[in-house]
């Protein structure tokens, strides 16, 4: 359980944050506005077999999650999307849950 979460933390958050922020300097895969829901959905799935989630943090007035979802046709092919919401349009118990660490 160690290793995963060294994993996890260690290697597989960074290397999201980090292809977050080459994306955007590039501006390549910039991030989609998504309603409050879908974010919160997008926040809450974790790391399940076929998806996961990673929250990026908050820069300004906004919150990034990263959310990944495997490929129906090759279990080898992931897709990412970088997801973003207002902090004002979500519901005030679940913004002040939110950690308040930036990329």
């Amino acid at each position: 359980m160690k290793k995963i979460a060294i994993f996890i933390y260690g290697i597989l958050l960074p290397a999201i944050v980090a292809s977050f922020l080459i994306g955007y300097w590039f501006g390549y895969g910039k991030p989609v506005h998504v309603s409050a829901s879908e974010f919160e959905e997008d926040y809450k799935i974790g790391h399940q077999s076929m998806n996961y989630s990673a929250y990026l943090g908050q820069v300004g007035d906004r919150a990034y999650v990263c959310f990944g979802y495997m490929s129906l046709i090759d279990e080898n092919k992931w897709y990412e999307e970088i997801v973003y919401v207002k902090l004002s349009e979500l519901d005030k118990p679940f913004r002040d849950s939110l950690p308040k660490k930036q990329p």
